[in-house]
């Protein structure tokens, strides 16, 4: 079971790995930082959802609401705010496993490496343009 976080959590959550992220004096790729870009969309998301539908908590969202609150699922989270204009294709790692879009922190936490080196790239690209438009509506 998860530990509880409220909607001041994410926000400060998302607005906290954004500096960091914002700030990283490493210029180059590194597998932190993008599993830190990972937790800026997904808490930024979960945030967002949680102020569309006025929730404090994510105990007083319905079922459906819960799971995907309770998610990694960016494709779910992004549905749920009606941003279906960003496609995150799925790519395997070097030892043949697809990492689907809710698997991704998890390929960034373990250092995997992907069989094909740009599908990564191209991933953390989309999940920067949601990090921007992110940043537009969180205040």
């Amino acid at each position: 079971m998860a530990l509880t976080a409220d909607r001041r959590d994410y926000k400060r959550a998302f607005q906290r790995h954004l500096h960091v992220y914002r700030n990283w004096k490493i210029h180059d790729h590194t597998v932190t930082k993008e599993l830190i870009l990972a937790y800026i969309v997904e808490c930024g998301l979960k945030y967002l959802i949680m102020e569309n539908y006025q929730l404090f908590v994510v105990q007083e969202a319905n079922s459906d609401l819960s799971k995907v609150l309770g998610s990694h699922d960016f494709k779910k989270m992004l549905k749920e705010v009606g941003w279906n204009n960003y496609r995150l294709i799925p790519f395997k790692t070097k030892h043949g496993e697809t990492v689907e879009p809710e698997r991704y922190h998890e390929f960034c936490r373990y250092a995997l490496e992907a069989e094909n080196v740009e599908k990564p790239v191209e991933f953390n690209d989309r999940l920067k343009e949601i990090v921007d438009e992110l940043e537009a509506v969180i205040k």
